[in-house]
């Protein structure tokens, strides 16, 4: 009797121990490593510096997992970003595309290795006050790059493009003058031009001398085209009295004119240069019958410490 209770015990738990294993079977729950990746939406300054961290992308993961691979798969602007493989720390690749005028917002997309989602990165630029750069720009052709071209009447269809002389004068009631073009186009049109001078340096010339007798000039600004290799007396261009510029007597023989303030006339040329056709020398009185002259060196002369000179202060927003 006691050895069939024994078993009857035995039995019972068995029986208690399979039935607490199958619970406890039931109710166990498989866990997935899911990882999901979170936007990205930040706001800058434009202008950053180059490797510059404009922010973090940021993952969940339901349990915890190894290391994690990230990369930017698409981005406007192209190469702007850069993401550090492991950390997903998104930095400033290139910062000259990271202007507002130009591109105020800048997006990517970061994928994540086994991520079930991508997340979309967007960069908005805060739009800083330009800076105001100032430039001086000295511009002294030489006879490959210079355009300018002396005119006799005298001789009114004879071309002097190569003439080493940059004058205005009479000669026995024969009238002189010159023409020269600068070339503006590296200043920006939008520039804003604080002063523009231009320097002549005289000199004895071996055909035509030096200054003499009552010589007061006037430079003033060509309005219609005309080209250095064909240019003549009898087919010179227009010009205007507008802002026109006077260069006073000469006291001397030889005597440069430095610094004349041709303000006005160039910064015309620059606003506009499709009508940038230069400027004419002549003399302020052209009648008589005597000989004056105001003779200085042209771009074609063979010492080019004398050439024409011009130099721009300007200013852009940058």
């Amino acid at each position: 009797m006691r050895k069939t209770k024994s078993l009857l015990s035995i039995t019972f738990i068995a029986i208690a121990l399979t039935f607490i294993s199958c619970g406890n079977d039931d109710d166990a729950v498989i866990v997935s490593n899911e990882i999901t990746v979170q936007d990205l939406v930040v706001a800058i300054d434009e202008n950053p510096a180059v490797g510059q961290v404009v922010g973090t992308v940021q993952t969940t993961q339901t349990v915890g997992g190894g290391a994690l691979a990230f990369s930017i798969t698409t981005q406007t602007s192209t190469g702007a970003l850069n993401i550090d493989a492991s950390t997903g720390a998104v930095t400033v690749a290139d910062a000259t595309l990271f202007d507002f005028e130009t591109t105020p917002i800048l997006t990517a997309t970061v994928s994540v290795d086994g991520a079930v989602n991508t997340a979309m990165v967007t960069i908005n630029l805060n739009n800083l006050p330009d800076l105001l750069v100032n430039y001086t720009e000295t511009i002294r052709p030489d006879a490959s790059d210079g355009k300018d071209a002396f005119i006799y009447e005298y001789n009114a269809d004879q071309n002097l493009a190569t003439h080493p002389d940059f004058m205005a004068g009479m000669y026995n009631s024969q009238k002189t003058r010159n023409l020269i073009r600068f070339d503006f186009s590296q200043i920006p049109a939008d520039a804003t031009v604080q002063s523009v001078e231009l320097s002549l340096y005289s000199y004895t010339s071996t055909s035509n001398g030096t200054h003499s007798g009552t010589n007061t000039s006037l430079l003033q600004r060509v309005t219609s085209s005309w080209e250095e290799d064909i240019i003549t007396w009898n087919n010179q261009p227009t010009t205007t009295v507008n802002d026109e510029v006077v260069l006073a007597n000469s006291t001397m023989s030889i005597q440069n004119y430095l610094d004349i303030d041709i303000t006005n006339m160039a910064s015309y040329m620059i606003t506009n240069p499709s009508n940038n056709y230069g400027f004419m020398l002549k003399l302020d009185d052209e009648t008589g019958t005597g000989t004056r002259r105001m003779l200085f060196a042209s771009s074609d002369n063979v010492d080019s410490d004398l050439h024409p000179k011009v130099v721009v202060e300007y200013s852009t927003y940058e």
